[in-house]
């Protein structure tokens, strides 16, 4: 395999393929990576780009279609890099997250609130050969997702899910949410 050369369509010059970022599809850039770090400086300096990403991210998040479209894409992402069946549909999801009350099924924090992460919770964990269907999800906060780690919920006991009640009511005293 021989070394490859090619033309950078930001400084014109011939460089080595090396010289060049890859794309998120394995595929290099047309700007070697002096030229593409010299635009994403120019564009992040901006205050025009910057106002109006964070205006879409704000909108985007402010909505409930928007957090499970967001977390509708990170899931099937992973399932699809993992192997695992199962795609989700935002609407589904929305309509879960209504079923449930908009809590978390573990602390019961509302999801919707501004200081809350939500997650989407596979019942039967991926690692444990667990599917990425409406029927293998919940919705819960980015804490008890986390703290549950790759245990299935039916193992749980509960007084795991009365000690997760407890913590939530004693951080939300400590934020003054009470």
């Amino acid at each position: 395999m021989g070394l490859a050369c090619k033309h950078c369509t930001g400084c014109g010059k011939l460089k080595w393929t090396w010289e060049y970022n890859k794309s998120g599809r394995g595929r290099r850039r047309a700007d070697c990576r002096a030229c593409s770090t010299a635009i994403n400086e120019a564009y992040n300096a901006d205050p025009t780009n910057k106002a109006s990403r964070l205006i879409y991210q704000t909108i985007r998040r402010s909505t409930v279609l928007g957090v499970c479209a967001e977390r509708a894409s990170t899931a099937n992402r992973t399932s699809k890099m993992l192997g695992v069946c199962g795609i989700l549909d935002p609407k589904d999801l929305e309509s879960k997250l209504a079923d449930q009350g908009g809590v978390c099924y573990c602390c019961g924090v509302d999801l919707l609130r501004d200081d809350v992460v939500a997650s989407v919770e596979h019942l039967e964990p991926f690692c444990n050969g667990g599917t990425n269907y409406l029927h293998n999800v919940l919705w819960s906060c980015f804490d008890c997702n986390t703290a549950k780690g790759r245990v299935n919920v039916w193992h749980l006991t509960g007084t795991w899910f009365a000690w997760r009640v407890e913590w939530r009511k004693q951080l939300d005293n400590e934020k003054g949410y009470v």
